[in-house]
């Protein structure tokens, strides 16, 4: 595939993600032995514009995007369960996008690589599980559906956006 026929897909980055990529393509530019300035060099420099530009126009943690609601559940791996004051079986997030749930999730102390860092069972498999990048989340808190209210998961943590800020 020719450098004319690659689209640029919506990514949805972390400030950390964006960060990298910004970093990979200042060093691709600065290593570059061609003369100066090369159509590739030139490339990027418009590439870090677009990134630069989107990532303004619509940022995962953007106040325009409307709060939703994501839910982790807990994998019992290893034959147990973690519960604490942050987390328990089932914990709610309150966030812009499904990033940024993530993001507040890591927070709190869930964490998305317990089998590659051998913390849980690798026949069991990770505990807790990252939102995937499309996910919409819900209006309302919601298990399977239904309202919180209406099923037997008592046993659950629902963390608003105000209070995720400020950790």
């Amino acid at each position: 595939m020719d450098s004319t026929s690659v689209k640029m897909h919506k990514l949805e980055l972390t400030d950390k993600e964006l960060n990298h990529v910004k970093a990979c393509i200042h060093w691709t530019k600065n290593t570059c032995k061609e003369p100066s300035p090369c159509k590739s060099c030139e490339d990027l420099e418009e590439l870090l514009k677009k990134l630069d530009n989107s990532n303004e126009q619509e940022s995962p943690t953007s106040p325009s995007k409307p709060l939703r609601w994501f839910l982790y559940n807990q994998n019992n791996s290893g034959g147990d369960l973690v519960k604490d004051d942050k987390v328990d079986n089932y914990v709610f997030i309150e966030a812009h996008s499904p990033t940024e749930a993530n993001e507040f999730a890591e927070k709190l102390g869930i964490y998305f690589d317990g089998c590659e860092k051998e913390i849980d069972c690798e026949c069991c498999g990770d505990r807790w599980t990252a939102c995937w990048k499309d996910e919409q989340g819900t209006e309302t808190v919601e298990l399977y559906g239904k309202p919180l209210d209406e099923t037997r998961a008592s046993r659950s943590k629902i963390w608003n956006y105000e209070t995720l800020r400020k950790l």
